[in-house]
């Protein structure tokens, strides 16, 4: 059944409540100048003692916007990866480099490319930290350190800021600018996501919306807040001054996974291979010969309603078809124009019930 609005943006509006606010204005943009390709440049342009000088005030000044922004500063961590030399961290953040490199080491191969690589961080982190829910009680009662990255991969329990501060950690050791926007969510809700670079363009990714709550195992991951743009992004988010524009549609998730057919009839197996990948989500774009046109309408946040019987047809039997296959007792789809790099395309959430 085709559902007239979003359920998963909805429901993710409860998810970021959790993120205790410390007082003061927590919104802000920062950018952490520790990728290997900032460094190679500072060294290309000073000399070795002004590079030196000007590190020591870069680590000092990311210092003081982590504290600014009452975010854990994950640098050291990255620096010490990406140097292969941990021995200066403190004995906490070795725990949490040790356990970082251990995944990298699980989820990472060499013929990946950066989106790639980004991508698989971001399933990880989905797929293995729960929300903290205690923080969301009348009462709060958070779990320790579910504010950043010990909390998220060694407790598996985080907040906001705990998916934030992981992934961004996770980027700086693979060498993929990366930055925080600290600010909050269109109901007023304190938040925190992250911001990518790939290609010269800059995406926005929300780990933690991406993550439902209640979890539960084995499902598969969603994508809806991963590798948007500044005006997706927008439409439930509140973005303070600084955040970067998205130039290029080449790297986003929508772009990356999209399928092209040329026949409704391949819509069943588009969602079968969703799922055998643990998505429960896919992308749509149409040959001229399916006769379905989806250009020159709104992309953003614009609900779909089929104007092709054959179409609706075809997406209201994948419920029927997904029961005959022993894949889900029900489906109920979330259907919705989005911006490619090819054009207008049709995502499509699946929710899947298995009792």
């Amino acid at each position: 059944m085709i559902k007239s609005k979003l359920l998963a943006a909805a429901a993710a509006l409860l998810i970021c409540t959790g993120c205790a606010h410390s007082g003061g204005d927590p919104s802000g943009y920062y950018e952490e100048p520790d990728s290997a390709e900032s460094a190679a440049s500072q060294a290309s342009t000073e000399s070795l003692e002004s590079a030196d000088s000007s590190a020591a005030e870069s680590k000092a000044d990311r210092s003081d916007k982590a504290e600014e922004a009452d975010m854990y500063d994950v640098s050291p961590i990255a620096e010490a990866y990406r140097a292969g030399d941990p021995s200066a961290l403190s004995e906490f953040d070795r725990e949490i480099y040790e356990k970082a490199a251990a995944v990298l080491d699980e989820i990472i191969t060499d013929n990946m490319d950066d989106y790639e690589k980004e991508l698989a961080v971001h399933d990880y982190i989905v797929y293995n930290v729960t929300y903290d829910e205690g923080s969301l009680s009348a009462i709060p009662n958070p779990a320790e350190h579910c504010d950043d990255p010990y909390g998220a991969l060694i407790n598996g329990k985080a907040i906001c800021k705990g998916y934030t501060t992981t992934f961004r950690m996770f980027m700086g050791m693979l060498s993929i600018p990366c930055g925080t926007v600290h600010s909050s969510d269109a109901t007023g809700e304190e938040h925190a996501w992250n911001t990518v670079k790939l290609d010269g363009s800059w995406y926005y990714v929300d780990c933690t919306w991406d993550d439902p709550i209640p979890d539960s195992a084995a499902r598969p991951v969603i994508h809806t807040y991963f590798n948007v743009s500044r005006e997706e992004i927008e439409t439930d988010h509140v973005l303070p001054d600084g955040c970067p524009d998205t130039e290029s549609a080449a790297n986003s998730y929508y772009t990356r996974s999209a399928v092209k057919i040329a026949d409704l009839g391949e819509i069943y197996g588009a969602a079968k291979d969703a799922l055998a990948q643990d998505r429960r989500d896919f992308v749509l774009l149409f040959d001229e010969s399916t006769g379905i046109t989806l250009d020159g309408v709104d992309a953003i946040d614009d609900i779909y309603e089929p104007e092709s019987k054959a179409l609706e047809k075809k997406l209201n039997g994948l419920a029927a078809k997904m029961k005959k296959d022993g894949l889900a007792n029900n489906c109920f789809l979330d259907v919705r124009r989005v911006q490619t790099a090819e054009g207008i395309g049709l995502y499509v959430e699946m929710h899947l019930f298995t009792d």
